[in-house]
């Protein structure tokens, strides 16, 4: 990973994804998937997940992204609903509504978590 750390890492898949760049951010989400244990392992998995499916959508192919999506979705509902101060909560709504308006509109994108 070149000495960057995870915490570098992840957030650099956060940048590409919010580019709309999701072919990317599983890239990178998935080179720290693969050292990756327990929740965070599923954390990973469900973002991965997530932007492949939004990858499918950007390229035409609904059926594929919504295989993917409901694979990722369990997964993200399992993680906590704030993860690095981003909303994962959000993001599980998000992409839910823009994927069932057969992705028109603009793809979601991974935001701050309100503060409590």
């Amino acid at each position: 990973m070149g000495g960057r750390g995870e915490s570098d890492r992840f957030l650099d898949g956060v940048r590409l994804f919010n580019r709309g760049r999701f072919f990317e951010a599983h890239e990178v989400w998935e080179e720290l998937w693969r050292t990756s244990t327990g929740g965070m392992r599923m954390l990973y998995q469900g973002l991965i997940q997530a932007a492949a499916a939004l990858h499918h959508a950007q390229r035409g192919n609904r059926a594929g992204a919504l295989a993917v999506w409901s694979k990722a979705k369990v997964k993200l509902e399992l993680c906590p609903a704030r993860f690095r101060g981003l909303s994962i909560a959000r993001l599980r709504i998000e992409l839910e509504d823009y994927l069932k308006d057969a992705g028109h509109g603009t793809p979601p994108r991974l935001k701050r978590a309100p503060t409590k």
